[in-house]
């Protein structure tokens, strides 16, 4: 997942901040302040761990890939994949990270519900439906990434279907 500027400048500049509060604190005399430094720290280094990576489909379903945990949406529990405009989504975050490492977060809207983001950029999402959950994603080659997708749920209702007569 690539990027875009917003994220690229947000996490430089707060990478930049911690490294100048270390040197501040280390080198400054303040060392005794050494855990709220660890703090300050493991709080903005958090979103790292749950940043999008990536995103695919296989046969068995469709995935994102994180430092910590894979996300997969089983093809038996998937719904629809289908591209989502910006316009779409906004409405009440309820946990939003905006910029560090991505755009993440657990959102509200009247359209599409409560569903989770995993963003690195804020253009080209895809709406990822399955039967318990909803998950907006940034994917820069959508249209290839969205025919997959449909590839492999045809497939498995045509199988469904057949296993059923």
């Amino acid at each position: 997942m690539k990027w875009d500027g917003s994220v690229i400048l947000a996490t430089v500049s707060m990478l930049v901040i911690l490294l100048a509060a270390t040197a501040f604190v280390l080198f400054g005399g303040y060392a005794r302040f050494w855990w709220i430094l660890l703090i300050f720290w493991v709080i903005h280094l958090i979103p790292a761990l749950f940043m999008p990576l990536g995103v695919g489909c296989a046969e068995d379903g469709v995935f994102i890939r994180r430092p910590v945990g894979r996300i997969v949406v089983p093809i038996e529990a998937l719904k629809n994949v289908s591209p989502v405009g910006a316009k779409d989504l906004g409405g009440t975050r309820i946990v939003n990270i905006n910029g560090l490492f991505g755009y993440l977060g657990l959102m509200r809207n009247e359209r599409l519900g409560l569903y989770r983001l995993y963003a690195t950029s804020r253009s080209d999402y895809v709406l990822i439906e399955s039967e318990r959950r909803k998950y907006v994603v940034s994917c820069p080659e959508r249209e290839e990434f969205i025919a997959a997708c449909q590839h492999y749920l045809d497939a498995y209702r045509r199988q469904a279907q057949i296993q059923n007569y």
